[in-house]
């Protein structure tokens, strides 16, 4: 959302006046986030000096990670087809199970936690994952 974005700037801006010259990077959880993060350094003039890392993998933000001209040096890229299909065989084994976790010699088969391999986005090979038109 737009809001967020405005919000990630703001923080980052109230950031570097409290800690002037003590900011390395700024590594957060979503790409809008560092939309706006990376706006704030920007701004400041400050892209070679803190980097900003973020994760999703969305086009603006890859476009910002090979362009060399960003704060933004980094961004993790999600499978989501991976995390689709994933979350449908989860839900398909829950299902079979009646609605419960199913069991085998007395532990869980359905793990609370999926992990899914995000791929690293990087100035050396953002262009691998750039959109065509």
């Amino acid at each position: 959302s737009t809001q967020w974005v405005a919000d990630a700037q703001a923080h980052a801006e109230q950031m570097m006046r409290k800690y002037p010259g003590q900011i390395d990077a700024f590594g957060v959880c979503s790409d809008l986030f560092a939309i706006g993060s990376s706006a704030a350094v920007d701004a400041a003039g400050l892209s070679e000096e803190i980097i900003v890392t973020g994760v999703d993998g969305l086009d603006q933000i890859i476009e910002k990670v090979a362009s060399k001209k960003s704060s933004m040096r980094l961004t993790f890229l999600q499978d989501s087809r991976e995390m689709g299909r994933i979350s449908v065989r989860s839900l398909v084994n829950f299902l079979d199970a009646g609605g419960k976790i199913p069991k085998l010699e007395g532990q869980k088969i359905v793990e609370p936690v999926v992990y899914i391999p995000a791929i690293a986005v990087t100035r050396e090979n953002a262009h691998e994952y750039l959109k065509k038109d």
